[in-house]
């Protein structure tokens, strides 16, 4: 994969950061873009470049698992240190002093900026919304079933809940939002609204109006005129839920579909459900392949001398994995006239105007075997907290 270096004229601004990383916008040629940069800095560069390209060439693999459009391919590429720590944010995440020469560089994956839609700028002047949706796992594997109602999100964020992360638990559940049930959907995306820890993000224009932080109404987020001259809101749980429940098609004849018209959330959870073996088997047999071998983080040695069925085994639950912790994006504008020009999908308001929206999947990152081992051990800890504790008696099981 092929690296280039930003422009050091680049205009940086800060956008929002997660758990690992810490997201920069900026223009180019009148386009907007982001750079996605880790938090946490070893003081081997060589190990921060592994994993940053080893995220972009996973999500290239990612994306034939899709249809063309929905995969957002990121470019490798090399950001000039002085000008990531002009931004305040990125100052609170220090680079080591083996870093820091005059030609200093950091390793950043660089994307286009999905909360704006270039190609209508000259048709509309209103808002563009656009909603970040963490939807987790669509399913509980059998070996969790056995010993749990709940789903995994659900239990860890019981944890969270209850040590103080959050200050409140959600009434959100995952397996509300992969269900075909418009009412279930419905419902979890209101959940969402009301609290949405880390799943939901909702940005107007390029700002972060609504998260776990800071809260807006959404209803009103979609307030625009239409051609009679009243001025209407929407039912923002209601549109979101109606996206997801169908199927995204673009009009396009550049590719062929592999998704068969599913809904985008149906299409994950089918390839979520080919981890058959569940975290907990896939746990043990990595751990028992990092005692044999004494490799923990080098994956192709790892599994080098692994039976077929592991690697397939493990290759699934990667996958899994990695779907576990992406990101929908779900890109809206509204017209009071039809575009005829786009491409994109449209849905018509009750008082006769148009949403136009875009869906793509973001961070698709690769999930080493130790993080796997990880993720059982996480799941291990919350459901013995649980056990003694008197969530059974407040929360109703998780419904497939």
């Amino acid at each position: 994969m092929s690296v280039v270096a930003s422009e050091r004229s680049a205009i940086a601004y800060f956008r929002g950061e997660g758990n690992c990383h810490i997201v920069i916008g900026f223009e180019r040629n009148g386009m907007r873009y982001v750079w996605r940069v880790r938090k946490r800095f070893g003081t081997d560069a060589r190990e921060y470049l592994h994993e940053t390209s080893n995220n972009s060439l996973f999500c290239h693999i990612m994306s034939r698992l899709f249809d063309q459009c929905f995969v957002v391919l990121p470019k490798l590429i090399r950001v000039d240190l002085p000008l990531l720590e002009s931004l305040p944010h990125f100052q609170r995440y220090p680079v080591p002093a083996e870093w820091r020469t005059s030609q200093s560089r950091v390793y950043a994956a660089e994307l286009p900026d999905l909360c704006y839609f270039t190609e209508f700028c000259s048709e509309s002047t209103g808002d563009t919304v656009t909603v970040e949706l963490k939807p987790k796992q669509g399913f509980i594997p059998l070996s969790l079933r056995r010993i749990s109602p709940y789903c995994s999100n659900c239990l860890l964020q019981m944890v969270k809940s209850r040590n103080g992360t959050y200050t409140n638990m959600y009434d959100f559940c995952p397996l509300d939002l992969y269900s075909v049930d418009f009412k279930r959907v419905y419902r979890a995306v209101s959940s969402l609204a009301k609290i949405p820890h880390a799943n939901m993000k909702v940005f107007k224009n390029g700002q972060l109006v609504h998260s776990n932080q800071n809260s807006a109404d959404l209803d009103k987020l979609f307030g625009h005129r239409c051609t009679n001259g009243m001025t209407q809101g929407e039912d923002f749980a209601k549109l979101i839920a109606k996206i997801l429940t169908c199927a995204y098609v673009e009009n396009s004849e550049e590719y062929k579909s592999v998704m068969a018209k599913t809904p985008l959330l149906q299409h994950i959870l089918l390839l979520q459900k080919q981890d058959t073996e569940g975290p907990f088997a896939v746990a043990e047999y990595i751990k028992d392949l990092m005692k044999r071998s004494g490799e923990s983080g080098d994956s192709g040695r790892l599994f080098a001398g692994a039976p077929t069925s592991v690697k397939a085994a493990a290759f699934c639950s990667i996958v899994a994995a990695s779907l576990r912790d992406c990101s929908v994006m779900i890109t809206m504008k509204i017209f009071s006239r039809k575009p005829e020009t786009s491409r994109l999908p449209v849905f018509t308001l009750p008082c006769g105007c148009f949403v136009v929206y875009r869906m793509r999947l973001i961070d698709l990152d690769y999930k080493t075997p130790a993080k796997l081992v990880s993720y059982a051990n996480r799941l291990k800890d919350a459901l013995n907290l649980i056990s003694q504790s008197d969530w059974k008696t407040k929360r109703p099981p998780c419904v497939e």
